[in-house]
């Protein structure tokens, strides 16, 4: 008799670990200080990550956190609930941008409504002197 091959699928499990020396230290977000002011300016990692990888930053003046949640996100604290920019996504859509510097769509907070169109939020890396 024939043996017969045990096919079993691989796992890879879940994506791996980001490093979060991969990003930019410094980061400048701008394109909506008309709606969200606070939220614009320069970003420094802060040294933590999230549990992706992903490098947590805080702007020096406001305070205000550029960090993942299920997508890039900006807001005076962790909790994503009171983002007032964030990654763009279409419906069922996941962000996997490991970096915020990878996001090509940003959303903008308007008061009553998330705007991708009305403003062109861009976050890159941070000139320095």
């Amino acid at each position: 008799s024939k043996a017969r091959a045990l096919m079993v699928p691989l796992f890879f499990g879940p994506l791996p670990i980001l490093t979060a020396a991969t990003c930019a230290s410094k980061l400048e977000v701008y394109g909506a200080s008309s709606a969200q002011y606070s939220k614009m300016g320069w970003y420094e990692k802060t040294g933590g990550t999230d549990p992706t990888g992903r490098p947590i930053y805080q702007n020096q003046w406001t305070k205000h956190f550029l960090h993942y949640s299920s997508r890039w996100q900006i807001g005076p604290t962790m909790d994503s609930s009171v983002a007032g920019v964030q990654s763009h996504l279409a419906t069922g859509q996941s962000d996997t941008s490991p970096c915020p510097t990878d996001v090509t769509t940003w959303e903008v907070w308007r008061g009553n409504a998330w705007t991708s169109t009305q403003y062109h939020v861009t976050v890159t890396l941070a000139k320095t002197a």
